[in-house]
Formats: C-alpha cells, structure tokens, sequence
C-alpha cells in the first residue's frame, strides 16, 4: 500500500496494531498545495482506511454516507473512529 496523507489524518487504536487514515481521494499538485490545505484555501475528499500493522492487511473503511469527508484530529477509541470533517466542522463517529 502506497499512499500520501497528513499526520493528522492518521490515528492508531489502542494497541497500536492498527493505524487508521484518511487517504486523499486525489491529491493536489500545486506547488503550495499543503500551505494552501493548512490555510483552508483547498479541502480533499478522503477514503478512511485501516492498515493491520501485525499481518500487513489494509482496506477501505466503507460508510453508508455520502457525505463527502476531508478529515482531521482521527481518535479511535472503543471499536469506534471519532474524526473532525473539515468542510462542516463537525465531529463524526464511525462504529467499527
């Protein structure tokens, strides 16, 4: 798995096994294009995606919305990923 994202659009469970992240559906190819994200001048369109750091397993974490989702601040905690969607300022839950 090969993929470009943010430190704060990845978070570990508990045991640190698992790390969940928010891909970039596509990435920006602007020189200026991270600056640009911080200053909230572009927004992405993520895909959640778990990687099994014990037996190399990853996959797309599938929602039943179609609320398009550029997450930041991911917390896991009791089976469940909290994330922070920018494009409403909003805090979701994801049961796992």
């Amino acid at each position: 798995l090969s993929f470009i994202t943010l430190p704060e659009k990845c978070t570990a469970d508990t045991s640190l096994k698992i790390i969940y992240c928010a891909i970039p559906k596509n990435i920006p190819t602007a020189n200026n294009a991270i600056e640009d994200y911080y200053m909230r001048g572009i927004y992405t369109d993520d895909a959640l995606y778990f990687i099994n750091l014990a037996d190399g397993s990853y996959g797309e974490i599938t929602t039943n919305s179609e609320t398009v989702i550029d997450a930041v601040s991911l917390k896991f905690q009791n089976n469940s990923l909290y994330l922070i969607n920018r494009l409403d300022d909003k805090l979701y839950l994801m049961p796992l």
